[in-house]
């Protein structure tokens, strides 16, 4: 459907654990900031994006607490995930990296670029998580 070269980029790991017996977690790369990097890929991330998001029950959106900027095929992927809201979840990583005063600006500002980005009356409840 999306490729051999995506395929081939695709790895599964199993665990015996009763607790995961009806969870499948996709981990998705980074996201590329240059049109470059993104031409290199070699298959077309935003439709993988948009078929996946109609199949899961969460989704996890990371970002940085030391680099909130948002590129513009994260802001893609935000768009693609558009009607998903009661799916998404935000989280701040490394959020024990920043000063407790830092982390405040730093989810503001976070909150603030959403905003301008998803469509929908509230940005969703910002997580943290520490490293």
């Amino acid at each position: 459907m999306f490729g051999d070269v995506f395929l081939n980029k695709l790895r599964a790991t199993n665990f015996k654990a009763d607790l995961l017996k009806h969870i499948s977690i996709i981990d998705t790369p980074g996201i590329l900031t240059g049109d470059k990097q993104v031409a290199a890929r070699g298959y077309d991330f935003s439709k993988i994006i948009k078929f996946l998001s109609n199949k899961v029950d969460l989704i996890f959106l990371l970002f940085d607490a030391n680099k909130l900027d948002i590129s513009d095929e994260y802001k893609q992927v935000i768009e693609i995930l558009d009607g998903c809201d009661d799916k998404i979840r935000i989280v701040l990583n490394k959020a024990d990296s920043v000063r407790p005063r830092e982390l405040v600006r730093v989810r503001g500002a976070l909150m603030w670029a959403l905003g301008k980005i998803m469509k929908c009356p509230e940005v969703p409840k910002v997580m943290n998580l520490n490293s």
